[in-house]
């Protein structure tokens, strides 16, 4: 039997006991394809590596010590650097409860996966979305200025 094949009927077997939306649905949101077990193990790497990319990018923001994470910093108000902070807060709970999820039992794990899928097609996604174009339209205004060399002819 394939590895895909398996994590088919793994999962429907979850999805009818738990309510679980079908797996394509689940990978179609996410844009993802999942062919190796556990199945529900997966999904909750793929929502950590994905917030856990996102937070790296915030940190930045907060603490720059590259003349390109001085650049980004500055994109932001102090207002809404603040609001940032707070998402930044949300998703560090989220990934901490992920990671607390990866050494529970499957019931825990589903729970928080039913949940969480609404909570991230709604605030999360849309947040990461919005965070990501307002860099690249940033970047895109962007100039670097050539700094003059001063010269000694001392």
């Amino acid at each position: 039997m394939t590895n895909r094949k398996y994590v088919i009927e793994e999962y429907e077997k979850l999805e009818k006991q738990y309510g679980l939306m079908p797996i394509v649905d689940i990978e179609k949101k996410l844009d993802i394809f999942i062919d190796t077990p556990p199945v529900i193990r997966n999904i909750l790497s793929i929502f950590n590596n994905r917030i856990n990319s996102q937070i790296g990018h915030i940190q930045i923001l907060l603490d720059p010590h590259s003349p390109i994470d001085i650049i980004e910093s500055g994109f932001y108000s102090e207002d809404e650097i603040e609001e940032i902070k707070e998402n930044l807060k949300k998703f560090l709970v989220i990934v901490h409860k992920i990671n607390v999820l990866f050494n529970s039992d499957l019931d825990e794990q589903v729970e928080f996966l039913k949940g969480f899928l609404k909570e991230y097609e709604e605030e999360l996604k849309p947040f990461f979305i919005e965070f990501n174009k307002r860099h690249e339209e940033e970047w895109k205004k962007c100039e670097f200025k050539k700094e003059k060399k001063e010269e000694y002819f001392g």
